[in-house]
């Protein structure tokens, strides 16, 4: 089962589906300004925690999906370290950017296996400003689906004619990323041209389900962040701000 799938089933069965995207990307928001503006310790830890807490406890998100949607930041957030402890060599600094940018990506990720993405998308299509960026994300969104498809089946084709020996797979392999790689600007030369000839203006529309407003959400959002930000600000003495 692709990642992809398991995050969109996820995001349209858990227990805060009913919940109204705007209220979990106010709540997610407040999470992500915490641990941008907020010292990376202790601060950016609390807020790992609580995102995981209000995911797998809260909204009943598996902790393996969790971890594997959590991952990707980790190793982009790892891939940003690496050359600044190469060049300034000072290990408390990298530590204190991984933490950051850890927190950061478990905020993003709390709205990311929350909410479905045809929601998300069809919500920001509501602020004016965002549209031409939404409809970019949905074409890569689509693109990306086109592609996946492509190597699935490049997959069962490699599978089925390899067969069990070595050399055969090797060079089996290297047909099928040839071919993919070929498939890929096919399909993308097919989508620059029917963009291209797309005579009308309208915008893309997204189809949201009706949700209910949560004054739990809102109300934690809100009262959570101000109890955090109150905490760094008393303990500003044990954990000082630089």
């Amino acid at each position: 089962m692709h990642v992809h799938h398991t995050l969109e089933d996820t995001a349209a069965n858990n227990a805060w589906t009913a919940y109204r995207p705007a209220d979990k990307a106010l709540l997610c928001g407040c999470l992500l300004s915490l641990a941008l503006v907020l010292p990376a310790w202790p601060w950016a830890l609390c807020v790992i925690l609580v995102s995981f807490a209000f995911a797998c406890l809260w909204a009943q998100v598996p902790y393996l999906l969790w971890a594997r949607a959590l991952t990707p930041a980790l190793a982009f957030g790892l891939l940003g370290v690496l050359p600044l402890i190469w060049m300034d060599g000072s290990l408390q600094r990298a530590i204190h950017v991984m933490l950051r940018s850890s927190a950061a990506g478990s905020a993003l990720v709390l709205l990311v296996v929350t909410s479905p993405a045809g929601e998300l998308l069809g919500t920001a299509q509501r602020i004016r400003s965002l549209r031409p960026l939404v409809e970019i994300t949905f074409l890569t969104l689509r693109f990306a689906t086109i592609l996946r498809e492509c190597a699935a089946s490049a997959s069962i084709a490699f599978h089925c004619r390899a067969g069990e020996r070595r050399w055969r797979r090797f060079a089996y392999s290297l047909q099928a990323v040839g071919s993919l790689f070929m498939r890929s600007l096919e399909r993308a030369r097919r989508m620059d041209n029917a963009l291209a000839l797309r005579t009308s203006m309208d915008e893309v529309s997204f189809w949201v389900p009706a949700r209910r407003s949560s004054w739990k959400l809102r109300l934690t959002a809100f009262a959570g962040t101000g109890s955090v930000a109150c905490a760094a600000f008393l303990l500003r003495g044990a954990f000082p701000w630089r």
